[in-house]
C-alpha cells in the first residue's frame, strides 16, 4: 500500500480532529460531573443540618444558628484556602446557609399562616389547631449575624 504525502497529511488531520473531539468530550463530562458533585455537596449538607435541626429543635452558638455560622465559616475558609478545595468548601457552606434559609422561610410562612387564620373561627379549614404557631421567625441576633457574615464575605472576596 502506497500512501502519498497528501494521504498522510489527511490521516494526520483526522487523527488530530479525533484527539480534539475526545478532549472536548472529556472536558464536557468533567464539567457535568462537577455540577453533580456540587449539587450532592449542597444537598447533603442542607439535609444533614435539616436532620440536626429537626432532632434538636435548632442549636445556636452565641445566639447564631449553627447552620448559618457553619455556612459563613465555610465560605471564609474557602476564601483562605483557594484552589480546588475551595470549590467544595463553598458548596458545603452554601448547603449550610440553604438550611438556615429554609428554617427561616418555614418560620415566616408559619407566622403568615397564623396571622391569616387568626380571625377565622376555631376549626375552620386552614386554621392552626389550638391557635399554636407552627414555627417562628429567626431571632434579630441571627438576622444581624447574617448581615455581618455577608459583609465579611464581601470584604474577604474583595468585592
Amino acid at each position: 500500500m502506497n500512501l502519498s504525502k497528501s494521504d498522510i497529511e489527511g490521516l494526520k488531520a483526522k487523527a488530530m480532529r479525533a484527539q480534539s473531539a475526545i478532549r472536548n468530550a472529556r472536558e464536557a463530562v468533567a464539567e457535568q460531573v462537577g455540577h453533580v458533585v456540587r449539587t450532592a455537596e449542597v444537598t447533603g449538607v442542607a439535609f444533614a443540618f435539616g436532620v440536626a435541626n429537626g432532632y434538636t429543635g435548632g442549636v445556636e452558638v452565641l445566639g447564631i444558628p449553627v447552620d448559618l455560622g457553619s455556612g459563613v465559616a465555610g465560605h471564609l475558609a474557602a476564601f483562605l484556602v483557594g484552589g480546588d478545595l475551595s470549590l467544595h468548601l463553598h458548596a458545603m457552606a452554601d448547603g449550610a446557609i440553604a438550611s438556615y434559609a429554609t428554617v427561616a422561610g418555614v418560620g415566616v410562612g408559619a407566622k403568615m399562616k397564623e396571622r391569616n387564620t387568626a380571625a377565622t373561627r376555631p376549626g375552620a379549614p386552614g386554621a392552626l389547631p389550638g391557635g399554636a404557631a407552627a414555627g417562628s421567625l429567626p431571632s434579630p441576633s441571627a438576622d444581624q449575624a447574617m448581615r455581618q457574615a455577608i459583609h465579611a464575605m464581601s470584604m474577604a472576596s474583595g468585592r
